[in-house]
Formats: structure tokens, C-alpha cells, sequence
């Protein structure tokens, strides 16, 4: 685990722009002065350090708070965006309302998929709560979104749940 002090010996992090540089050079591949570009496959920006991989918006939050919560939310989902304003602390539950549609959902909407086997769509906050099969997109939506206001989901700076 990194810590903050040895993270200020090595990196340098510009809260307005995102920006991770290097102040050290700690290994044959670094150039003091140039700005952490790795990305993972997953989209998130990454950097090796004392033999450590670290996710550089969890370096950007050790860098500005000292300590590193369990969830760290890119509020606009852009996961190379680690601008200071871009980040807040979550819990689990709340990260996980902020996520992106999978790539899998031909509704458009998080929570209605189309069943192909039931020729229906479905409805459903998570894995646990069920809302129904609908004959219509309108109607799964409908039911989404009056749960979403029930239990507490909502939309995140635009971006819908």
C-alpha cells in the first residue's frame, strides 16, 4: 500500500486537469516530467510503482485527502477523468446506481432487457428486486423509473440509471 508522503515523492497530481507527472524517476521507463498515460482495458488509468499497480484516480484521491475510501465514483462515468471535481467517495451500493448501460441492453434504459425467450420485457432494480414483464418498452420503463424514485435511485449528472 502506497502512502501519501511516498506518492508526493514520485508523483505530482494537478487537481484542475487530472493529471498525474512524474517528479522521480524510480525506474528505467520513466521520464521525470511526463504525464501518466496507461489505460486499462476496462478504461481506467494506471500506473506501476514500488512493484504496485494503482488505479491513478485512487493515487489522485490518496494525493488530495491522505487515505483511500473503499469506492471511488467518476461522477461523469468517465474513468480517465480523474479531475478532483470528477471524484467523490461512495458506498458500493451508490457507485454501482452510477454505472454505464452493458453493452448487452437493447432497451437503452438500465434495468428493462428484452426477454427473447418471453418475448417481454423485463423490469428490475439489481439482482434482488423484480419489477415484472411488460408487453411494452413504455410500460418496463414506466415501472423503472417509479421504483427508482421508491428506493432511492436517481439520475446522476445526467447520466440515467
Amino acid at each position: 500500500m502506497i502512502t501519501q508522503e511516498r506518492l508526493k515523492e514520485v508523483l505530482h497530481y494537478n487537481p484542475d486537469t487530472g493529471d498525474l507527472t512524474w517528479l522521480k524517476r524510480i525506474a528505467v521507463c520513466v521520464t521525470v516530467g511526463t504525464v501518466l498515460t496507461g489505460i486499462t482495458d476496462r478504461g481506467y488509468g494506471r500506473v506501476k510503482i514500488d512493484g504496485k499497480t494503482h488505479k491513478l484516480h485512487r493515487l489522485a484521491w490518496l494525493y488530495m485527502h491522505g487515505s483511500l475510501p473503499l469506492e471511488i465514483d467518476h461522477i461523469n462515468g468517465k474513468r480517465a477523468d480523474n479531475r478532483a471535481a470528477n471524484l467523490r467517495s461512495v458506498s458500493r451500493s451508490e457507485n454501482q446506481k452510477n454505472m454505464s448501460l452493458s453493452r448487452h441492453n437493447k432497451s437503452g434504459v438500465s434495468g428493462v432487457t428484452w426477454d427473447k425467450r418471453e418475448q417481454r420485457f423485463k423490469a428490475r432494480i439489481g439482482r434482488k428486486l423484480f419489477l415484472g414483464t411488460f408487453d411494452n418498452l413504455f410500460d418496463a420503463v414506466c415501472i423503472r423509473k417509479s421504483a427508482e424514485l421508491k428506493h432511492g435511485y436517481h439520475e446522476n449528472h445526467g447520466r440515467t440509471i
